[in-house]
Order: C-alpha cells, then structure tokens, then sequence
C-alpha cells in the first residue's frame, strides 16, 4: 500500500472488544494484506468528553499493524489531509453519527460499510414497554432517519456509501426485484451505489477452520438481563431475574443429565462475567470463545443471540429457551422454527420428549446458510473478495 493510501476502520471504542471479537477475522486480514489498518473512536469525533476504556486481554494481544487512533475531527483532518482513505464505516445510520457522514462528504474519503454476519435484527419493543414516545424514537432512528440520509446523499450534504459489502442474497434480490427500488438503484439515487454480495464471516471462519467437530459439551449462550441495552427494551427487578436463574439452573442440571454433557455457559464480551457467575455458579462462564465452544457442543442453548449462526453453520442441535421473566421468543426460533422450549414448564422434561424435539428436521436452516452465509457462486472468502476490492479503489 502506497504511503498516500490508508485504511480507515470508524467504530465505537466504548464496544471495542465486542466489536473485535464479531469482525477479528476481517481486521487482522485487512492489517495483513495493507500493511496496517487505523481504528477510528467515533464517539471521541463526537464528543469532548474524556472516556476511559477497557480493553479485553484478546484485544490487548492485537497485531501491532492495527493502530488505535482516539482524535478529534481537528487531529482526523491532519491526519487524512493529502491521503486517499478508504473508511469503513462500522456506525448505524442513525442521527447520533449525522456528523461523522457530514464531515466525510470529500474527494479523498471511499466509504465502505460490511454487512456480512448474516443475522437478523431484533424489533426492539415489547408488548410491556410500547409507549407513543419510544414507537416515535425507534421509527425515526430505524426506519425515517436512513431515508433521510439517502435524500440527502442526493443533494450533496453527506456522501454515499461506495461499496456496501452484504451476506444477504435476498436483499439484493429484494431491489432488483422492486421496480421502484431498482431503479433508484440503477440510477444511483440510493444511499448506497454499489452492493456487492459476499460470503459471510461464519461462510469465512467454517472454510478455513479445519479443526474436527466434536459432542463434548453442552454450550449455553446466555442473556444478562442487567445489560444496557436489555434494560433499555425491558426493566427486570432483581426478584424477577432470581426467579429466572431459579428455574434455568433446574433445566440445564436436567438436560445435563439427560444428555450425560458438562454444560458451559458462552456470553458476550459486553456482558457482566462477574454476576452470570453467581447465577449460574455451578457451571463455568467465559468470554470470547463462543465459536470454538459450540465447535465442541453436542448442544446449543440460547434465549437470543447471534452467535447461534455458529451452531446453524456446523449443524449442531440447537434449542431456543424460552423465559417466563423475559417473555419474548427468539428471532431465529420465530424465522427459522428453531425448536423452543418454556423452561420454566420443562424443568422435569423426559429424555424421550427432549431427544423428539431436538432430531426434528428442519429445512429452514438449509434455506438460511443458502441464502445469508454461502451465497459466493464462485465460493471465494468473504474477506478475500473486500480486499480485492479495496485493491481497486486504491
């Protein structure tokens, strides 16, 4: 890479680690391949504030190729001055970063945006907290705003998105499909010009990953209903959350037993170690191993998480648990009829009615890694087509 060309990753440093973790394998390849790879704190572009942060001992660990650049816009104008940057954007489209997309309507800024964890995204009210002002707040940020951004792309106050590289075959499809939509598309009057379809990052890590399957454990993805954006949808008391912990101990010691596997507990970095520990102290809890730990599973439970593309991938069994406490069902056993099961009503559930559940087959999931995860014809990493890619732009 050229001295005048660099690469430019914009993300929030106060989720870094949880960010790492979902996009490591992206990051240390685009540091491989470029030489060196800039992540930009968003939220200190934003903000004055002082924040200190904490970085996960993985994170820590990182190659020296990937650089931390915590600057104003002042100290990011220096620094891009007189470079051709390639920026991806890893930042929702929503008003908080109205600025950052402003700021970057120049000549020497390509924008990028990755979306290829080929989940889905979770409607974020519940029944219990549909008040008129947070429908009105979660329509605009979601659902309003990205339009607004797409007008005014059109008008020359914030600048498209170049390339946004997608593991959702349908979405595309969905335009091309769309008169309208096509052709806004066509005609380059969307927020985006060009959508270029890759394999996903689970498609990626199953492909290079040639480590054997094993049915060792039994793998349990756990909510922390104390976590920010949990309370945020839903207030639970600390009675509610005992009761829940309550009967989940008793169903897993169930399962355990049944299925003759040690159980443990996978959560997200982001999560608070300290109290799933206590609620769930008779099994181990740890972070950033999820995939390796479903790799070993003969068994994945889970309430809601993306991590579940893991197990669909490697074909693993997989049951949604449902919570009496949390109420909702999980997205991924509503789209794709992944088998739940009421914890609370199943704590003395047989081995006959346990393994009936579990051998059902399910052609959803075929239909799913088909469409969101191996839909490169040509079976290229994901990875490998972005870099290709920004190849050509630079």
């Amino acid at each position: 890479m050229k001295k005048n060309n660099q690469i430019l990753f914009i993300t929030n440093f106060s989720s870094i680690n949880s960010t790492y973790n979902t996009h490591e394998l992206l990051i240390n390849h685009l540091a491989k391949k470029f030489n060196k790879l800039i992540l930009i704190n968003a939220e200190k572009l934003l903000s004055k504030e002082k924040k200190r942060y904490f970085f996960s001992d993985k994170f820590f660990k990182r190659s020296n190729k990937i650089i931390l650049k915590n600057v104003n816009f002042e100290r990011f104008g220096k620094l891009t001055k007189d470079k051709n940057n390639i920026v991806i954007l890893n930042l929702n489209l929503d008003p908080t970063n109205f600025k950052i997309f402003r700021y970057l309507n120049t000549k020497n800024f390509k924008l990028l945006m990755i979306s290829n964890i080929g989940n889905f995204q979770k409607f974020a009210l519940t029944d219990s907290n549909k008040n008129f002002s947070k429908i009105l707040s979660y329509f605009y940020n979601k659902y309003l705003f990205p339009k607004i951004l797409t007008i005014t792309s059109n008008i020359g106050i914030v600048k498209k998105i170049d390339i946004r590289f997608l593991s959702n075959k349908n979405n595309l499809e969905n335009i091309k499909n769309n008169i309208f939509k096509n052709f806004l598309y066509k005609n380059n009057f969307l927020f985006t010009k060009k959508i270029i379809i890759i394999n996903s990052k689970a498609s990626d890590l199953n492909s290079i990953d040639k480590k054997r399957n094993s049915q060792k454990y039994i793998v349990h993805l756990d909510q922390d209903l104390t976590y920010k954006h949990v309370q945020e949808i839903t207030k639970f008391n600390s009675k509610d959350i005992d009761l829940h912990y309550k009967y989940l101990n008793i169903f897993l010691k169930r399962i355990s037993k049944i299925l003759k596997k040690k159980i443990i507990v996978s959560i997200h970095p982001s999560y608070d170690q300290k109290l799933i520990s206590k609620k769930l102290k008779n099994y181990k809890v740890v972070k950033y191993k999820t995939r390796e730990l479903i790799k070993q599973s003969c068994l994945v439970t889970f309430f809601e998480s993306s991590s579940i593309i893991d197990a669909i991938i490697m074909k693993k069994k997989i049951l949604a648990l449902k919570s009496q406490v949390i109420g909702n069902e999980s997205i991924y056993s509503k789209k794709l009829k992944i088998p739940s099961i009421e914890f609370f009503d199943k704590t003395q559930i047989s081995k006959k009615e346990l393994m009936t559940i579990l051998n059902k087959k399910n052609l959803n999931l075929e239909n799913y890694i088909k469409n969101y995860h191996f839909i490169d014809e040509k079976n290229k990493l994901g990875i490998d087509k972005i870099s290709s890619e920004i190849k050509k732009m630079l």
